[in-house]
């Protein structure tokens, strides 16, 4: 009922005609572009006032909430009758939100024009950036290093394998499209270079639990490998960033993150540790300790960005 109403207020209120708050001109080199736009857009007054609800941030939002959504579940259960994991149908409906699907027709869709515009973005990937930060700590709860221990030399050969080769395909990808060798950079290549390695521990923990394999012996190989493979790809990733946005800060980025990695090992892994014990058993209030480990996550990345 709440989408009905929410679709009949926005289609009342005209809002293909309506003008948009963005500016564009282009800058001073071939090519270059910007777009200007209004970011103190939340204002829950405009439907009264009879303003367009898509120059507002929560009504995009809402709209690219229930469009996304709606277009991943139509995926999965297309994708139900040929058993495929749930990522595959996530990554399709990108491709079908993206420059390569419904983005490249932006002046035939004047409402995907309006609803995924540079403006209206903004709270998305916003949240987008906070929902990386906490899969990122749910990486970090299920890694277990005993597991790859026990793997042993098996885990790390695959892993290193699973690692190297996606990286040079990626520079030797980087080095055929990129024509003008003025413009070649080691920055820009291993930013090419570095998320073809990336391995999705989470992702391929559903798929093995799925398939009913997480406990196998393939299962156990093929997440401690992962494992392993996502110490190298956030590493590299690290040093790429670094390189990408100043080459003579690389070296002060690596012993920053390193001497981050120690405070939370010596520091906050005691003091999490002590609030579990504090914790009396049998209470099953676990607000105060709960608040204080997403507050930490929290704050983890603004200490690694303000670090470089």
């Amino acid at each position: 009922i709440y989408i009905y109403i929410y679709i009949y207020i926005m289609v009342n209120a005209n809002f293909l005609n309506a003008t948009k708050s963005v500016i564009t001109f282009t800058g001073a080199r071939p090519g270059e572009r910007y777009e200007c736009y209004n970011t103190k857009t939340f204002d829950d007054h405009g439907i009264w006032q009879e303003l367009n609800p898509l120059d507002l941030a929560l009504p995009i939002f809402l709209s690219q909430l229930i469009i996304i959504t709606s277009i991943n579940r139509l995926l999965v259960l297309l994708l139900k009758p040929l058993r495929q994991p749930p990522i595959v149908a996530e990554i399709l409906a990108g491709v079908v939100l993206g420059p390569s699907g419904m983005g490249h027709f932006r002046k035939q869709l004047p409402f995907f024009d309006s609803i995924f515009s540079v403006s209206g973005v903004m709270l998305l990937e916003t949240l987008g950036n906070i929902g990386l930060i906490y899969f990122l700590f749910l990486l970090g709860l299920e890694m277990d290093l005993t597991r790859v221990v026990q793997m042993g030399r098996k885990a790390i050969t695959i892993a290193v394998a699973g690692t190297i080769f996606p990286f040079g395909v990626g520079l030797a990808l980087h080095h055929l499209l990129v024509h003008d060798y003025k413009k070649f950079s080691y920055a820009s290549s291993m930013l090419w270079s570095v998320p073809l390695t990336v391995t999705g521990l989470p992702v391929i923990a559903v798929i093995l639990a799925k398939l009913k394999l997480l406990y196998s012996d393939v299962g156990k190989i093929a997440m401690s490998s992962a494992l392993v493979n996502e110490v190298f790809s956030w590493s590299l990733l690290t040093i790429s960033v670094s390189m990408a946005t100043n080459q003579q800060s690389v070296h002060w980025a690596l012993l920053s993150t390193i001497a981050f990695i120690f405070f939370c090992v010596f520091a906050i892994r005691p003091a999490i540790i002590w609030m579990i014990c504090r914790t009396q058993k049998g209470n099953e209030d676990y607000s105060e300790t709960t608040v204080c480990v997403i507050l930490t996550v929290e704050k983890s990345p603004i200490q690694t960005r303000s670090s470089n």
